[in-house]
């Protein structure tokens, strides 16, 4: 199974137009991760929240910057009925990423932060 990369994946929504629709929020089969790993690999792919899997293969688990990302996407679906499906352009995923690199670096800090502290806190 194709690991997922952050730089490829990036690199990949670079080389799109920008008004491209790259996929869908709250959709395991349409998701833009789906999406990327069946353009580079011709395999069909399905994203969850915590793992992913290509056909009938074991699942694996996402990466910690992938899950990030998709929990940022599909927050998007708190705006809008379940109902509804919302597409994203590759423009717009790559902001979504921005944001996920954002967080990840305040996770890291909030980590090293806690790991710097005490037995007990302060």
């Amino acid at each position: 199974m194709k690991p997922l990369a952050l730089d490829e994946f990036k690199a990949w929504l670079k080389t799109l137009p920008l008004t491209y629709e790259v996929g869908w929020a709250c959709s395991s089969e349409q998701c833009p991760l789906a999406h990327y790993l069946h353009e580079t690999t011709g395999d069909w792919y399905e994203v969850h929240v915590l793992n992913y899997q290509c056909y009938d293969r074991p699942r694996e688990p996402l990466p910690l910057w992938a899950k990030v990302f998709v929990d940022i996407l599909d927050s998007y679906r708190n705006t809008f009925s379940n109902s509804v499906r919302i597409p994203f352009t590759s423009s717009e995923v790559l902001d979504i990423l921005n944001r996920t690199e954002a967080r990840m670096e305040n996770l890291e800090q909030k980590a090293m932060r806690e790991a710097s502290m005490p037995p007990g806190g302060f």
